[in-house]
């Protein structure tokens, strides 16, 4: 063990980071691989949040934070343009151009996107959010109160509130998108 994080709390280790919360972003990557077939675009930046995630908590090279902050951003693309893969894709290219450049710039940017992903979302469908809540709530709750310094953070425990962060925030975008699915109008069969 060398140190705690400075906001998710695990220690750092040597070889593998944060082992317990980069083992937990596979998550994302498992709701990916549920997603791929029916919903690509969501899927791709799915995998992305959970590969972005586990090189930044895991083997930690010099550039995995802008990858994680671009998986992030490119997940709040996703959620607001998943009908046009082009305009995603494009977007999500500049918007790792952008975070390479001025990777300052990340977190006010992944943050608005973030909002603006939300009331695209609540437009779209509100009724597929109300299965969500509960998970994304409770995620929150976890990440805040075991961010290191918080009540909640043990920096050695195998019980990491990042990590459930992680499986809630996952388990939210499969809920969320098999929500969607089961809330959209049933398409009238012709007859005739």
């Amino acid at each position: 063990m060398t140190e705690p994080a400075s906001a998710d709390c695990e220690v750092i280790r040597d070889v593998i980071g944060q082992p317990i919360n980069a083992i937990s972003s596979l998550a994302f990557i498992a709701v990916a691989l549920v997603l791929a077939r029916r919903r690509p675009v969501l899927a791709a930046a799915s995998g992305a949040v959970g590969l972005g995630s586990v090189l930044f908590h895991g083997p930690m090279p010099a550039w995995a934070e802008w990858a994680h902050d671009t998986s992030l951003a490119m997940l709040a693309l996703a959620l607001m343009l998943e009908a046009k893969p082009g305009l995603w894709l494009g977007g999500s290219a500049v918007i790792a151009a952008l975070f390479a450049v001025a990777p300052r710039s990340a977190e006010v940017t992944t943050a608005v996107l973030a909002v603006v992903a939300v009331v695209v979302v609540v437009r779209r469908s509100a009724r597929a959010l109300i299965p969500v809540l509960p998970l994304l709530g409770i995620g929150v709750v976890f990440a805040v109160l075991s961010r290191t310094g918080a009540p909640l953070c043990d920096p050695a425990s195998l019980l990491q509130g990042h990590a459930a962060w992680h499986v809630l925030g996952a388990a939210a975008l499969w809920v969320w998108a098999r929500s969607e699915e089961s809330t959209e109008p049933v398409a009238e069969t012709d007859h005739r």
